[in-house]
């Protein structure tokens, strides 16, 4: 199984731990992770995120160009990110981003352009939303 999920929540590496679990749990499953490629969190941590390619085992974070640097609901994800879906080919894409995201809209959108078919998952603020 192939999961795939988009959020600037992962720049931070410790709030990736429960995605490296999973990716360990069968051999069947990989998991990427897809976040902003700069992020400027805001309030007390001011500095700006790069982010960098890490890989693990069938775990995998890759940066992606972005359009907003510190707006979650502005968020959205630059080309780089279809050819990323074109060779992971996700089964599931879960998105986690503020209220009213243009992430969510991006990845339906890419998720029929490109004829992926993958099953997405939205989280925002404890609620899942299934599309």
């Amino acid at each position: 199984m192939k999961i795939l999920v988009a959020s600037h929540t992962y720049i931070v590496d410790i709030n990736r731990e429960k995605f490296k679990i999973l990716a360990n749990l069968e051999p069947d499953i990989e998991v990427t992770i897809v976040v902003p490629r700069r992020w400027k969190p805001g309030g007390v941590q001011n500095k700006i995120v790069e982010t960098s390619f890490s890989q693990a085992g069938s775990f995998q974070v890759v940066p992606v160009s972005n359009f907003s640097q510190n707006n979650q609901g502005l968020l959205t994800f630059g080309t780089d990110l279809i050819e990323l879906l074109q060779k992971f080919k996700p089964q599931i894409i879960q998105v986690e981003q503020g209220s009213k995201s243009l992430a969510y809209a991006q990845l339906i959108a890419l998720n029929k352009l490109l004829s992926l078919q993958a099953k997405i998952y939205f989280l925002l603020g404890g609620t899942c939303l299934i599309n």
